[in-house]
């Protein structure tokens, strides 16, 4: 009997499959696709994150299976506030939240912060 399909295993395909596109494909905006990846102050990682040209996180994101906690939907209120947060940290200028099934792509409206204040 085959075990059942992990969250890390599943992320960890399609940052392969991701892997050969962009290979393929060199005009993509995009250089690389990294999995399991958090910031330097903190300790929260992000199941998946697509990096542009300049090595920036572009997109981010979190994966939950169908089967799992947290997983149902990916309109999960808890699963897309966590999302929207990890993405905030680095800067990333979109985010997602997917269990599989079902992919949500929102837009992140990131706060830019001047000098005055404004």
């Amino acid at each position: 009997m085959a075990s059942e399909i992990n969250e890390w295993e599943f992320t960890g395909d399609v940052q392969k499959w991701i892997t050969e596109i962009l290979v393929k494909n060199s005009r993509l905006p995009f250089s690389e696709a990294k999995i399991e990846q958090s910031g330097s102050d903190s300790a929260k990682r992000r199941d998946f994150t697509l990096l542009d040209k300049d090595n920036r996180a572009v997109l981010t994101g979190e994966v939950k299976l169908p089967y799992r906690k947290d997983g149902g939907s990916p309109y999960n209120n808890a699963v897309v506030q966590n999302a929207r947060g990890k993405a905030r940290i680095p800067g990333a200028r979109f985010f997602f939240t997917g269990n599989v099934n079902e992919f949500v792509l929102v837009g992140n409206r990131l706060r830019r912060s001047s000098a005055t204040g404004s």
